[in-house]
């Protein structure tokens, strides 16, 4: 590249040019000799061509014109490229040996300057990009710059200088990395992009007197052996310069990775207003072996940026893993230091522990868990998204939170202490998952000062204390004073035995207390509703015995307030009144003296369900083909079933065992059946088997006479069996019969709970029977005879339901399992037809019936082992009213009416209709 001259265009849109000028373009150069003595074409395009149509055009990104450049002699001379030179150095351009090593790389020294190495290695002992005027430097497609322990200094002299080090290119042997190094108005730039791009030094400065720019992208790395500042020398006692740094380190695999300190904003504690900004975004990684030091003059300015900018759209956060991150000393208020999380990433974490005096804001809607030893002075600013505790003392004792709407401190089940809290937004104690967090279920929040909240939610969570096996909840303690409004969520999480938490104290206020803390949804844990109430100096109960505090309380009389107005308006069930993911604290478990805990109306909806599951497919004889048996009149000749259907509606009422739970529950009933097999030994028996078939729903609402809450219960399903009837006829028609079939029954079951996720669950299981009866003709007449059939039934009642944990944690076991039912009834009866009717086929049978039925078992659910029972069912009377008749040979209907009465308030009505087709 040498004996090459560049001469003036003579008017705008020719070029005048000579042989031996040498033409270059990004990665193109182009000999004069073949295009020599034409002109050029006047094109703003990226393409070279000349006016002779003939000649062929060159197509390049850019054209420059490349200036002679100062070529080194040898190893110990320096390489210049300046005067608007722009030099390509590859394995096919420029492979004098002159270029492969030399003692300093100058690129814009005092005029511009350009320079692209690609594929290819040199050596240099120095290195200056932009000395007085602008340089850039491109190392692309994996080339080598190795520096001999010099420096490598970018914007001196107020010159600009650009470094691209892209495509898995590389620089080492760096002794000081030095971006916007020297006099006002310089700048540097450095950009490591891509996997396997890498930079490697000792120290590095970016804006060291002006302005600095450090980019690291997509898996580049800077490795820097010493310590690193960012925002070095600004306005100081002695000078007037402007050190303004900002790191910016962006992608998976990217790198900042300093062995000593990284200290943004000057270089001492004496006055220095050198900015200094480092952000770290998109799973980047900044990590330094002792710390990062943030504002480190009097006067500077020092920021971290987890995800992005302040401003910007927040992005997914990088990772900073250094052990400690000094917040400066703003005491005199003239530094401005921030760690701000601004990223939307729900897993970032930070292990460091923070100290100092600077601030900490978190701005972005993503969540930040803090697991260091934490003492920094500045206010904690929470925006937006969540502030987690991954350790005790994880939030500084001593800074001042102040939390906003739409943002969360979370202590995650760590006991946390803090100076002040502010709260417009959500304080939560955390959602315990594992067995580890149940042992640390009893947090406390600590406020050593003031606490104040403009309608904040302060969500708690209560389990069991598995050490102490008593019930434990949350509190938050406030040493000062309290003001303004709060509301108060309670969840149960992570436990199968919560009880009662009556008296459990929630918030303890040593000094004014002012502020009014009101429960929002419904607060429950396991098979109890609770209010929270402020303590009450004269509470006979001495349960809540302080005015100054809050508790919860689940304890009534009959002439104190329901706990919610009834006539208030009831939330779809579908939609909880908060969001179940969340907390929990210590407390003294104590049961009333007198008073009667607050069941929660949902056991009701789950006893209705398992009632209805065991006794909807539950029949009779009768039930299923009307009279037992008839005797054709013209023929003699008993008639066989071929098919038969039954409706059945019904509507049950009834308490549960606490006399709190009113329940009642509306049902419906179609089954199908037909016999499949009959025969007779004799003229007289006969014996029957058949199948059936059936579907039936029923729909439950429960209400508490003492919180006014409702509950809504559903369960739909299905049933297949067999049965076999064995009748003994005479030529009296009278004698005995035996009746017994079995079916398996699968269900759908649903609970809804007023402000309460909806619960679903299953329930199956076999339900069989074995009933006897025998008719006694007491009297005959023309048209009439009179009948007496006394009756008996065993019936084996076994659907249940496996376990089932709501989303509030609270566990639902069965406890009835396996109820033996038992029936003794009479039933009187009578056969006839109506003159009208004479000789025709049709018979009627009108009758009435009485019974007493008993369980063995009740009824029962538990909630939390807290055992709820359907009251007032164990023993049953019950009277029956109906008709069946014979319409033709071919066609049978039946229908009755029954009412079923209990202790304790409990009744069943019910109505059915059927029809049975002979063939």
């Amino acid at each position: 590249m040498k004996n090459f001259q560049l001469m003036p265009a003579k008017r705008p849109g020719r070029l005048a040019i000579i042989p031996g000028l040498l033409l270059a373009s990004t990665g193109l150069l182009v000999p004069v000799d073949a295009i020599a003595e034409e002109r050029l074409c006047e094109r703003e395009s990226a393409a070279l061509c000349t006016e002779n149509k003939s000649k062929t055009t060159l197509q390049a990104s850019r054209i420059l014109l490349a200036a002679q450049p100062y070529t080194p002699a040898n190893a110990t001379s320096d390489a210049i490229i300046n005067n608007n030179a722009s030099v390509l150095l590859s394995n096919t351009e420029n492979t004098d040996d002159v270029w492969n090593t030399f003692r300093g790389l100058i690129v814009g020294k005092d005029s511009a300057g350009a320079l692209v190495i690609d594929g290819r290695q040199i050596s240099s002992l120095t290195g200056s990009i932009g000395r007085g005027s602008a340089g850039i430097v491109t190392l692309t497609n994996g080339a080598i710059w190795i520096l001999r322990g010099g420096d490598l200094v970018l914007g001196t002299n107020s010159g600009s200088g650009r470094l691209l080090v892209e495509l898995g290119s590389q620089i080492s042997g760096i002794n000081e990395l030095r971006i916007g190094e020297f006099y006002a108005g310089a700048y540097g730039s450095v950009m490591i992009d891509g996997t396997g791009s890498t930079v490697k030094t000792n120290w590095v400065v970016v804006g060291d007197q002006d302005t600095g720019k450090l980019d690291i992208l997509n898996g580049g790395q800077l490795v820097a052996t010493e310590h690193m500042n960012i925002g070095y020398v600004g306005k100081t006692d002695r000078n007037n310069l402007f050190g303004n740094g900002a790191v910016r380190v962006d992608g998976e695999d990217s790198l900042l990775d300093v062995a000593k300190p990284i200290l943004l904003g000057g270089y001492g504690t004496g006055n220095n207003d050198a900015r200094g900004v480092l952000t770290v975004s998109n799973g980047g990684t900044v990590k330094s072996g002792k710390y990062l030091w943030l504002g480190v003059g009097k006067g500077s300015t020092g920021i971290v940026n987890v995800g992005s900018e302040e401003g910007d759209v927040a992005q997914r956060a990088g990772v900073i893993n250094v052990p400690w991150i000094y917040l400066g000393d703003t005491a005199d208020n003239t530094s401005t230091v921030q760690l701000n999380f601004n990223h939307n990433s729900d897993d970032f974490s930070l292990a460091a522990d923070i100290t100092g005096r600077g601030q900490v804001n978190h701005n972005g809607p993503g969540t930040t868990l803090l697991s260091g030893n934490n003492a920094y002075t500045g206010i904690t600013s929470l925006r937006n998204g969540t502030l987690r505790a991954g350790s005790t003392d994880a939030f500084s004792r001593n800074s001042d939170f102040t939390v906003d709407e739409t943002a969360t401190v979370d202590l995650n089940g760590f006991s946390q202490t803090i100076r002040s809290l502010s709260l417009d937004g959500m304080l939560s104690f955390g959602q315990p998952g594992t067995d580890e967090a149940l042992k640390r279920s009893n947090s406390i929040l600590t406020v050593s000062g003031n606490y104040s909240s403009n309608n904040g939610l302060l969500f708690l969570n209560t389990t069991e204390d598995a050490v102490q096996q008593k019930a434990v909840v949350n509190q938050l303690h406030v040493m000062g004073n309290t003001s303004g409004t709060t509301r108060v969520a309670l969840q149960a999480l992570g436990s199968q035995t919560v009880s009662n938490l009556n008296g459990a104290r929630v918030v303890r206020v040593d000094g004014e207390s002012g502020g009014e803390f009101v429960a929002v949804g419904r607060l429950t844990a396991g098979a109890y509703d609770y209010a929270l109430l402020r303590g009450n100096n004269t509470d006979d109960s001495a349960l809540i015995p302080d005015s100054n505090h809050w508790y919860l309380t689940n304890t009534w009389t009959p002439s104190e307030e329901p706990l919610r107005d009834p006539e208030e308006p009831i939330r779809d069930p579908e939609e909880p009144a908060i969001d179940p993911d969340t907390p929990v604290l210590p407390v003294q478990q104590e049961e009333p003296a007198s008073h009667d805990s607050v069941l929660r109306p949902e056991l009701g909806a789950y006893l209705a369900n398992k009632s209805a599951g065991n006794t909807l497919f539950t029949t009779r004889l009768h039930d299923r083909l009307g009279e037992s048996h008839y005797i054709d009149p013209i023929t003699g000749e008993s008639d066989v079933t071929s098919m038969w259907l039954r409706n059945v509606g019904g509507h049950t009422r009834f308490r549960d065992s606490s006399g709190q739970l009113k329940t009642q529950s509306n049902r419906y009933v179609l089954q199908i059946g037909g016999d499949v097999a009959q025969w007779s030994s004799d003229e007289v028996e006969r014996w029957h088997l058949g199948v059936m078939f059936g579907y039936a729903n029923s729909q439950s609402n429960t209400r508490s006479d003492v919180s006014h809450y409702r509950a809504d219960g559903s369960i739909s399903g299905y049933s297949a069996g067999l049965y076999a009837t064995w009748y003994a006829n005479n030529v009296e028609k009278s004698g005995g019969y035996l009746d017994s079939w079995m079916l398996y029954n699968w269900f759908d079951n649903t609970v809804r709970g007023e402000q309460l996720a909806t619960e679903k669950y299953r329930s199956r299981g076999v339900t069989a029977s074995l009933e006897a009866g025998y008719a006694f003709k007491l009297k005959e007449t023309a048209r009439l005879s009179y009948w007496l059939q006394p009756q008996v039934q065993l019936t084996w009642m076994d659907v249940s339901s496996d376990d089932h944990q709501e989303a509030n944690g609270t566990v639902i076991r069965d406890k009835g399992k396996g109820n033996l039912q038992s029936r003794l009834g009479v039933k009187a009866y009578l056969r006839g037809y109506n003159q009208r009717d004479e000789g025709k086929e049709r018979l009627f049978q009108p009758f009435i019936e009485t019974n007493w039925l008993h369980n063995s078992r009740n009824y029962s659910i538990s909630m939390n082992e807290i055992q709820g029972d359907v009251d007032g069912a164990k023993n049953i009377a019950e009277l029956r009213a109906g008709v069946e008749a014979k319409v033709n040979t071919r066609l049978h209907l039946w229908g009755n009416v029954g009412q079923q009465i209990g202790d304790s308030g409990y009744s069943d009505s019910q109505a059915m209709f059927g029809v049975k087709v002979l063939f």
